[in-house]
Parts: structure tokens; C-alpha cells; sequence
């Protein structure tokens, strides 16, 4: 696939300078390795057309240069010869390199002297900021230095491995012919590039096709002897040159770019969960068979023998990195006979030029460790769909549910477009075995799919399909729930619109770099410890708001508004396989959804103090204990709303804001955990509210101790209390135009020993030091302080409590507040204190 710039001539004062959402993930501590933007620039100089028959000496002087830093060049050009009239032989030239303080250059001969020269040349550029480079070629005539043609381009329109083909005109000469292709610094793009300078096809050494240990790990020998081959010799691994040698038909990964789950056929592995997983999906949805190839290089293959696939597997998606060599069943007559083609051995399409349901496969083997492991009773048809989807899937026993549940679920279902399945066996036992031993139109080892529901004269009737018979029908449900007992469900998750994934970190980003929407943060975890984090559910009013949170953030074109429907959006959160094991008592996954009607007046949306029961948009049932999914459509919000331009601009945006909060049922539970975001609406933009000085609170911590030596007491006790630890907090002066501002608090204080209740206090500085100047100390009255125990001291706390209050701030100077930690007795004990600011302040220990 290609794109076409024909003399696109780009000036540097013309470069769009639009970087928001990469600094967005910069600031929000995601790590996405498509947002490095860092690479290599494919040049690849094809022919020339219409060129004069003069001699002609000329060279391409290619030009990178960077509104912020610049590239490296590579130093190597490869010139391949293609036309048998050249004298030249093939050669690797040292290309000629120049640097100054805004631009490199790197040049290269282009036009040998020839009447019609046609050549195949490429060199590479390694791009350090995708965003920010501009490429400029100039063709210049080697004696006048003058400039005869050109043609220049950003970077950043590039699509990835998507070749773009420029016509470069010349002078009153003719045209040169080219292309540029970006290739991601990945493994995946590293590997690519390695075999186009190498000029060598791709071999996998990580699942080696060279050895049976792709296949078997066990025995290769029993293995064979199950399914019937004689001679080991009989597998042999083909690449599709070899093995679509003699057809005229071109090798091509979907047949005239269609996926059509008429050509599946089953192969020698007892695999039956696999392949009606991918045959269903391949019917009810074939642009997400298209989506598992990453990226899909040319319908026609790679010339270089290098997929990658992707597969949700154990909490996010994985890129799984193959070569095309494929494990193939020849006679055994005909071993040693390099012209015998044979059969795929597993899985394949009845078209041996059609590739993807062998890489498909191969990719899946690949990801469990041999084919054979993709045999047994411990795979489902559920879990294989949500590999192949990303969906939530679930089941339902129709001979627990009401017919009103039933329809209910079935219609919510097909109104958001999911994949339902019926069958009358469990999924375990699908097969094709005695598909056509009657005529009856329900076949117990088949599942069928539910296209529809309808009422028809007060009857239900659905609307079923067996892809295996090429049957559809309409059924009574009374028929449906005397023969079926079991639908088998996955909740697709919306394309064409917005998508991001969030996960953390698990060292695992080689097999995971090369996915535009997929991100990592460290914040996708509950560390009560570290964090102090694991807030448990709402019901937990002292520590929810201590959970992750992640921003939502909508905007609608004011202009555009009235016509916009409501916005569907999903979102699934889930436990990572580390932490799905040794779950000692159930302790369910979920999230709130809250939104801002009104808008914060300092554009901070973390939650420091628990939502109010009408800004809960929606929320989890609590009812999953790794993964749970929740469906909603966003209303259209009031015009009213602030907007991020000028409200006389008639391009005003309107902007909604929501926050999203990922946690357990229980607190104190650590964890780590992906959340996808997907919707119908592209404008839109999803992160984690963890940059302190941009989106969220400030957060301190800071640790204090009784030394059981020193007489402490609460305030009650005048001359002791202010011997207990004491801890600094000063404002800033505000920006803003009123004289006085609050400022809200929340702060947690966990003590390490049970036997050590405390008070906490907060009091201005000022009125401290007035209080301790009076010639007779009276205790501290609640009036005097900003924070003070309840009921005058007598309620005291232990182990851990949180608490809010509101200071006061100053828009000329710094206001200066004390916290005091008291306890009455003498006890030794460490404690620390958790604060989380709306604005910047100064908190410490007071020396």
C-alpha cells in the first residue's frame, strides 16, 4: 500500500507545529515507544523518466532538518543494479557526509550517465524526532551546482512502513522516481531493516523452523505417531515462494483483500476452540482479522518473510514477531523430492497462495511455545476469541435464566453489536465430526450465531446462522431453550473511533513497542506501601480518592454540537497475571466514572475529597474478580460550558471532562492492572492525573516519630504539647485577582503501633507563636485552629486516619501553617504523613 506526494514543496515557516499530544503523554509519565517518534528514513531511488539523451552528471543532495534537534545520518548507500544495459556492478559507496549547527546533508550520485537510466538504490536516515524533521531533496547538476528539481515533505505525515511515492521533476529534463518509507525503531522496524541492507529474508531463531521443537517439545515422535505420519522426513518448512511455485495466482495474505471464512480449513491438531474461533470472528467481523497484522506490509506479502501479529493476551497486547517458513506434509514417497509441494499441516486456507490463517497460527503457536500446545481441553473457544479480540467475553446457562432475562440480554447485546453464540454442548466440546449424519436443522456439537431477535404475533423468534451448513433461519425462542443450553458471548470493542491502553510496566516492552495506542505507567498499580494507593471502593469514603485516577477528556466543535449523538464509550480494566494468582478471599475489579459538570476554577481534576452522588456518571457491578468492562453514552454537555478558545470565535471547542478511578473492592490490596479506553468519537483524549503541576494534586510525604522520652499530651496538656513532632506548611503567593484564596487538604497519617492514639492539629503559624508568648497557657480553642479533634480531644485516633480541611492563602504573600501530631502518652513510635495539596505549598519536619 502507498501513499502519493508529487512535488509537495514544504518551507520550514510552513511546518505545523502540533506536539500537544505528545507532550501530553510526557507529562502524564507514559511510556509509548511510537511517541519516541525515533527511527529510520527509508530512501529508496527507483528510475528516471524522459531524460534527455545528453549526458547528464548529476547528485541528490537530500537534506534532513530539524525545528529542534538534529538527526544522524546513515552513512551507507546500497545500489543495486536492475538493468542489464549497466556497466556497474553492484556496490556499497560511502555516501558523503556534511554537519552544521541547523542542518545535515547527505549526498549521493542518482543520474550515471545513460540515455534512460533505471536503477534500484536506498539509503537510510535515522530520525531522532519524527515530529520536528522535514526532509528536503534537491537534485543538483554537478558542474553549474545548480538546481535542476526537488521535492520536500514532513516526516510526521509518514505512516509507518507505508511506502510514499515522489516524482521529483527536473528542469526541462524529466522526472525521477522515488519513494520514503518511515520504519519505527522497534524490534520490529530494527528487524526489517536489517534485512533490507542485508538483502536476506527473515528467520526466526526465537521459534526456529530449522527444528521440530516448534512443533513438539515433548516427543516428536509420538507426536507424529497421533497423527498418522509415517516419516518424520514427511514435515518439511516452506516458505510461499516454494510452495506457491507453479501457480499463477500472486501470494497474498487475504484474497483480493477480503477475509472469507469460507476458505478455513481445519488441520492435523486437535485445535477445534481455534479454528471456529477464527471462523466465526472471520464471518461476524473481518476488519478485526485485518487488525491483528501489524502493520499489514503489502496484501501481497512481505518480501522479506517478517509479520508481526498481535494477540490480547494476559491483560494488554503483545506483538508476536514471525518469519514465513511453514510446516508442510509431503508424501512420504516423495520425501526427498524438492518439487513435491504437499499441504500446510495444521490450519490453512483451501487457497495455498492465501496466507493469513497460516501466520495467524503460527504467530499463536509461537505465542504458547509449540503447535502442540495448542491441542487440549485446558483452551476454550472464549478464551481464544478474547486473544483474537480483545473482548470481555462471558457465558450464560439458559437453564438458570427467566425467558424475560434471556430476551433482555440477548437485546441489550445485539443493540451494541457483540458476538452472541448458542450451542446446545459446552464450548470445550465443539466439533465437525458427524456434521452431516442427519438432516435435522440443529446440530449438537455446532455452534450457531444469533444475528437477530423480533416479536412476531406475540411470539420471540431468533434469527440464527450455522456457517459450517451455510444455514440462517428464524427459530421460535421456546424451540431455542428446549434444544440450546449455553450462549457464549464477547463484547466487541468499538474500531474507527478513539483507542488507548494503558498498562504497567511488567519489562516486557521488546514484544510490546511497535502499537500506536498502547502506553505504560508505572500508575496502573495499587501499592499501599509505596503509594499509599489501594483506596478499596467507594463505601470507603476515608481512602477512595487515594486510587488511580485517569482523565477523560471530550471536545465537541461548538459549531458542530447540535449534530453530534451521544458518545458510546468502553472501558475495561484488568488484573495482570502476576496478581490474578493466590487471591486469598474475592476482592473484585471496577471503576467510577465522575464527571465535572463544573468546571475546577484551577483546571485540577484529581479527587481529594470523595464525589457526590449525582457526579457519578456510571460505575462497575463489582461483580468480576480480574477483569470487568462497563458500556455507557456520554449526553451532550451544556453550551455553557467553558471552552478552550475564545467564545467569539465561532470554532469555540467545548470541552467535557470526566475522571475516571480504577480500584478493588477492598483496600490496602496491592496490584497491578491495565485499563482500554474505546469510543466511537475520535476527539478525544484519555490519561493517567499524575503530573503534580499540571493536572493533579500535589502530593507530599514526609515521616515523624515519638521517642517515648518526651512528654507530649494533646492540648489539654499546655506544657507539654509542644514537645510533639511538628511539621511546616507554607502557601505560595496565588495568581489570582481576590485577596484571600482556600486551598483544600487531604492528608493521611498511618501509625506503626497500635499503642500510640494521636490528635492531629493544624494552626497558622502566627496564632501558635501568640499562643506560646501568653504569660499563662490556656489550651488551644477549636476556634484557633484550622484543623481540631472532635468532640475537644476525647475521640482519638489509631493505626491510620485521614482527614480535610481548607487553608488560606494570599495573593501578595506566603501564609505559613503547623501540624501537630500529638499523643498523650509517652510512647516510642514512628508514624508518616500522607498530603495531597490542590495547589504548591512547603511541607517538612520544622527543625
Amino acid at each position: 500500500m502507498q501513499q502519493n506526494a508529487t512535488n509537495n514543496l514544504l518551507s520550514p515557516s510552513n511546518i505545523h507545529n502540533d506536539q500537544s499530544s505528545e507532550d501530553d503523554s510526557a507529562s502524564t509519565g507514559l511510556i509509548n515507544y511510537k511517541k519516541f517518534n525515533n527511527g529510520y528514513l527509508m530512501m529508496e531511488l527507483i528510475s528516471a523518466n524522459n531524460i534527455s539523451t545528453q549526458p547528464i552528471n548529476s547528485y541528490c543532495l537530500v537534506r534532513v532538518r530539524h525545528q529542534h534537534n538534529l538527526s544522524t545520518l546513515s552513512t551507507t548507500i546500497n545500489n543495486d543494479s536492475v538493468n542489464n544495459n549497466e556497466d556497474d556492478d553492484d556496490t556499497n559507496t560511502t555516501a558523503t557526509c556534511s554537519l552544521t549547527e541547523e542542518e545535515q546533508f547527505q549526498t549521493t550520485p542518482v543520474i550515471k550517465e545513460s540515455t534512460n537510466p533505471f536503477w534500484n538504490c536506498f539509503f537510510f536516515f535515522e530520525i531522532d524526532d519524527k515530529i520536528s524533521s522535514v526532509i528536503e531533496f534537491e537534485i543538483v547538476e554537478e558542474k553549474t551546482e545548480n538546481i535542476i528539481g526537488g521535492s520536500a515533505f514532513q516526516v510526521r505525515y509518514l505512516d509507518s512502513y507505508m511506502k510514499t511515492d515522489l516524482n521529483i521533476t527536473l528542469n526541462s529534463i524529466g522526472t525521477i522516481n522515488c519513494n520514503v518509507t518511515f520504519i519505527p525503531q522497534t524490534k520490529y522496524g530494527n528487524l526489517l531493516k536489517n534485512c533490507i541492507e542485508n538483502k536476506t529474508l527473515f528467520s526466526d531463531t526465537e521459534f526456529p523452523s530449522n527444528q521440530t521443537t516448534s512443533i513438539s517439545k515433548k516427543s516428536i515422535d509420538n507426536f507424529c505417531k497421533r497423527k498418522g505420519i509415517q516419516n518424520l522426513k514427511q514435515i518439511q518448512w516452506k516458505r510461499p515462494k516454494e510452495f506457491c511455485k507453479g501457480h499463477h495466482q500472486l501470494t497474498e495474505i487475504f484474497i483480493d483483500h477480503q477475509v472469507d471464512y469460507k476458505n478455513i480449513i481445519q488441520g492435523k491438531l486437535f485445535d477445534n476452540y481455534f479454528f471456529f474461533a477464527i471462523t466465526i470472528l472471520s464471518y461476524f467481523s473481518p476488519k478485526r482479522i485485518k487488525y491483528l497484522f501489524i502493520p499489514l506490509y503489502s496484501n501481497f506479502g512481505n518480501p522479506y518473510g517478517i509479520y508481526q501479529i498481535k494477540f490480547y493476551w494476559k491483560g494488554f497486547w503483545r506483538n508476536i514477531i514471525i518469519d514465513d517458513f511453514i510446516p508442510f506434509l509431503v508424501d512420504d514417497e516423495n520425501t526427498n523430492s524438492k518439487q513435491q509441494v504437499g499441504i500446510p499441516l495444521f490450519t490453512k486456507s483451501k487457497f495455498i497462495n492465501e496466507l493469513w490463517v497460516v501466520l495467524l497460527q503460527k504467530a499463536y503457536a509461537k505465542l504458547y511455545g509449540t503447535y502442540e500446545l495448542l491441542e487440549g481441553t485446558n483452551h476454550t473457544f472464549r478464551e481464544c476469541l478474547e486473544h483474537l479480540t480483545g473482548g470481555f467475553t462471558g457465558s450464560i446457562d439458559l437453564t438458570k435464566k427467566t425467558k424475560e432475562e434471556i430476551i433482555l440480554q440477548i437485546t441489550e447485546m445485539l443493540k451494541l453489536k457483540h458476538l452472541i453464540v448458542i450451542s446446545k454442548c459446552h464450548e470445550k466440546e465443539f466439533d465437525l465430526n458427524n456434521l452431516n449424519n442427519n438432516s435435522n436443522l440443529l446440530k449438537e456439537n455446532i455452534p450457531y450465531i444469533i444475528l437477530d431477535l423480533k416479536k412476531n404475533n406475540n411470539n420471540i423468534e431468533l434469527k440464527l446462522i450455522n456457517l459450517f451448513l451455510n444455514n440462517e433461519f428464524w427459530l421460535d425462542l421456546n424451540e431455542v431453550l428446549t434444544f440450546f443450553k449455553n450462549i457464549y458471548f464477547c463484547k466487541l470493542f468499538l474500531l474507527d473511533g478513539y483507542s488507548k491502553e494503558i498498562c504497567n510496566n511488567l519489562n516486557t516492552l521488546d514484544i510490546l513497542n511497535d502499537q500506536e495506542n498502547l502506553y505504560f505507567s508505572n500508575y496502573c498499580e495499587w501499592n499501599d506501601l509505596k503509594f499509599r494507593n489501594a483506596g478499596g471502593q467507594l463505601h470507603y469514603k476515608e481512602t477512595f480518592c487515594n486510587n488511580p485516577q485517569f482523565l477523560l477528556k471530550i471536545e465537541y466543535p461548538k459549531n458542530e454540537i447540535n449534530n453530534l449523538k451521544n458518545i458510546k464509550i468502553q472501558i475495561s480494566c484488568q488484573l495482570l497475571e502476576n496478581d490474578v494468582k493466590d487471591v486469598k478471599k474475592a476482592n473484585p475489579i471496577g471503576c467510577y466514572v465522575i464527571r465535572h459538570l463544573n468546571y475546577p476554577k484551577n483546571g485540577k481534576f484529581e479527587l481529594i475529597k470523595l464525589p457526590k452522588k449525582e457526579d457519578i456518571y456510571t460505575h462497575s457491578t463489582f461483580s468480576k474478580l480480574t477483569r470487568d468492562m462497563i458500556e455507557f453514552e456520554i449526553t451532550k454537555p451544556p453550551i455553557t460550558q467553558p471552552s478552550s478558545v475564545n467564545n467569539n470565535n465561532e470554532n469555540t471547542t467545548i470541552i467535557d471532562y470526566f475522571t475516571v478511578i480504577v480500584c478493588r473492592w477492598y483496600p490496602n490490596t496491592d496490584g497491578k492492572f491495565s485499563i482500554q479506553l474505546h469510543s466511537d468519537y475520535k476527539y478525544i483524549d484519555f490519561y493517567p492525573i499524575i503530573d503534580n503541576s499540571k493536572l493533579g494534586y500535589y502530593k507530599y510525604t514526609v515521616t515523624g516519630k515519638w521517642n517515648g522520652k518526651d512528654v507530649c499530651g494533646t492540648h489539654l496538656q499546655t506544657s507539654t504539647f509542644i514537645s510533639n513532632p511538628k511539621f511546616h506548611i507554607k502557601t505560595f503567593p496565588t495568581k489570582s485577582t481576590s485577596t484571600l484564596n482556600t486551598n483544600h487538604l487531604h492528608f493521611t497519617i498511618e501509625c506503626d503501633s497500635l499503642n500510640a492514639p494521636f490528635f492531629p492539629y493544624i494552626i497558622s503559624l502566627n496564632k501558635f507563636k501568640e499562643w506560646t508568648n501568653q504569660t499563662v497557657l490556656f489550651p488551644l480553642e477549636e476556634k484557633d485552629c484550622v484543623l481540631f479533634p472532635n468532640n475537644n480531644g476525647k475521640e482519638y485516633y489509631s493505626k491510620k486516619q485521614s482527614f480535610n480541611c481548607k487553608i488560606e492563602m494570599n495573593r501578595e504573600k506566603s501564609v505559613s501553617y503547623l501540624l501537630i501530631v500529638a499523643t498523650p502518652l509517652s510512647v516510642v513510635a514512628n508514624f508518616t504523613v500522607l498530603l495531597k495539596s490542590e495547589n504548591e505549598i512547603v511541607f517538612e519536619p520544622l527543625k
